[in-house]
């Protein structure tokens, strides 16, 4: 790598995103690497200028969280791009399944030393997602945390929006459709996912991978707080959960309609996403990612 592009949310991280960037800078340009940074004015400003911002550049590097990963990789959808990671937000869904490390001198060291590893990307209703899209509770979670949050976010900034949504939550039927084939069992939530990991701390889907093609759907076959908490702490003890309250399918293309017809909550790398109806599919190798 001879020219690299810094790409940062300044309030990532409660502000550790913006001084993370400099010292990248200087750790970066001692190694001999050229090195600009340009930092985000506003949600969705990574996206829309992700192509000015790569422009002569060898990667355009995420300082940041999964959202400012996401919008860059949609922003430079379709082109020939290399991405790299600085994590610095609050789950790091995609740095910890990468393994790239939190530290920053590490996380420089991988930029400088790694390889750009070819890996899968998700689009859902055409919008380019590398994590997961949730369907259900989990997009109604997000909708409730967007509009709950007034700057800078950690872990305990989910809780009280998440238990809101939890109890207010109406758990309409869904109606899934694998590779073409409709299931013959309506479900209550879905989690699509090109990762193992799942909000930085749970493993919902263990066996997925972000190289080989497929996508993971855990389908909730039980509605209910109960069976919602049990899917969450078997994700948390690192488990599959239950057969008799989820199901695993893998696929390349989904289909995700609620039995009613109507519009339910969506979430796509931790960002409100829209409603079903969804169709969701993966396109093989078409990112790729500076790792260990």
């Amino acid at each position: 790598m001879r020219r690299l592009v810094l790409v940062v949310n300044p309030v990532s991280g409660r502000g550790r995103a913006r001084r993370a960037a400099g010292r990248a800078a200087t750790l970066l340009s001692a190694a001999g690497i050229d090195v600009s940074i340009h930092a985000t004015r506003h949600a969705g400003d990574a996206r829309d200028s992700a192509l000015q911002f790569a422009a002569g550049a060898d990667a355009v590097v995420a300082v940041g969280g999964d959202g400012t990963l996401a919008e860059l990789v949609s922003g430079l959808d379709g082109t020939d791009f290399t991405a790299g990671i600085i994590p610095c937000g609050t789950a790091n869904v995609v740095a910890r399944e990468l393994r790239i490390p939190r530290g920053l001198r590490a996380a420089v060291k991988v930029l400088v030393e790694g390889k750009a590893r070819r890996l899968d990307l998700g689009r859902a209703n055409g919008r380019p997602f590398l994590a997961m899209v949730g369907v259900g509770l989990d997009g109604s979670i997000v909708r409730a945390l967007s509009e709950a949050r007034r700057g800078p976010i950690s872990m305990a900034s989910y809780v009280k929006p998440s238990l809101a949504a939890l109890r207010a939550y109406r758990w309409p039927a869904l109606r899934v459709e694998v590779d073409g084939r409709a299931l013959s069992e309506h479900c209550y939530g879905v989690i699509v996912s090109n990762t193992a990991n799942y909000g930085g701390i749970f493993e919902l889907l263990p066996a997925a991978r972000m190289d080989d093609g497929m996508l993971d759907a855990q389908l909730w076959r039980k509605a209910g707080i109960l069976p919602a908490l049990r899917r969450f702490t078997s994700g948390l003890l690192r488990r599959e959960s239950a057969r008799s309250i989820s199901t695993v399918v893998r696929a390349q293309t989904l289909r995700i309609t609620a039995v009613d017809g109507s519009a339910v909550d969506a979430e796509a790398d931790g960002d409100i996403l829209g409603t079903t109806p969804l169709d969701i599919e993966v396109r093989a190798g078409a990112v790729r990612i500076i790792a260990p």
